[in-house]
């Protein structure tokens, strides 16, 4: 299962003159919100505003996929969401449907049926889960087993459900599951979590090797300024091709030996495998 894809950009809604700033950016997805960076009273007009947009956007291979994410299941506003997506034939412009605040395999099926009617019937609609919530991480292997493209974290909502702060040590537990949970089920390693420090780019750069490190390959953004470094961090460094070149050199005929000063065996190669094949 192959997607290149490291970077998603949130731009909110109801901000039409970010879309196409937004889509330069870099990002490989771009994430149209109508959730939480919309007030109340102006998802009404995002939701006109996307749709405008949406009708005349040209993708080519340089543009990002686009995304929309909802608002949650459980909401009122998530029928007028689904009601205004179907009702407008949006589905076509949309590559995935973000939805927020995921508690259990339900929630997922529920959108997903409300979907079914207006894809073609040998067509699914990729659908990226946020676990942002207690429940939502207690029933994380059941989500991830309900037939959903990714997962992702929602380090802000999850904070302030579980009553923690921020930190690494706070976050570590749960963002490990999102990994594990993903791998269990076969899907693609998931999405970390925002960085909400925007003007600190060495935050965000250690925030992006910490996810990196745990399994996280993608990562959400909320400022476009935070692309490179995001792209940057997850992307295969010219160190890492160099060395995984040398030991798949090496490995041609033995299966035990030693690279830049320390010993390769077989899972070794096996990961300098999978980084050149990306």
């Amino acid at each position: 299962m192959a997607d290149y894809a490291t970077v998603y950009l949130f731009v909110p809604g109801d901000h039409p003159q970010f879309f196409d700033k937004a889509c330069i950016s870099g990002s490989n997805v771009l994430i149209l919100d109508l959730e939480d960076s919309v007030h109340p009273l102006h998802k009404p007009i995002a939701r006109q505003e996307i749709a405008s947009w949406l009708i005349n956007y040209q993708q080519n291979g340089q543009s990002p996929k686009i995304a929309i994410r909802i608002n949650q299941p459980d909401s009122v506003e998530y029928q007028k969401d689904i009601d205004w997506i179907t009702n407008n034939h949006l589905l076509p412009y949309l590559s995935y449907l973000v939805i927020p605040k995921v508690e259990s395999a339900i929630m997922v099926n529920k959108v997903r049926t409300h979907l079914l009617s207006h894809l073609s019937a040998d067509k699914d609609f990729p659908i990226i889960a946020i676990i942002e919530t207690a429940w939502g991480l207690h029933r994380i292997h059941e989500i991830a087993s309900s037939g959903v493209y990714r997962l992702a974290f929602g380090s802000l909502d999850f904070s302030l459900d579980m009553q923690c702060d921020m930190s690494r040590e706070s976050l570590l537990f749960a963002r490990t599951q999102v990994v594990l949970a993903s791998r269990l089920a076969g899907l693609l390693s998931p999405i970390d979590c925002v960085t909400p420090d925007i003007d600190e780019l060495s935050v965000l750069e250690a925030e992006c090797l910490h996810g990196k490190a745990l399994g996280f390959t993608a990562k959400l953004a909320i400022h476009p300024a935070q692309v490179p470094i995001i792209k940057q961090s997850f992307d295969i460094s010219e160190q890492q091709v160099a060395w995984s070149k040398a030991v798949l050199h090496k490995a041609q005929d033995q299966y035990a030996f030693k690279v830049d000063g320390k010993m390769v065996d077989l899972p070794l190669i096996l990961q300098a495998k999978r980084w050149l094949d990306g």
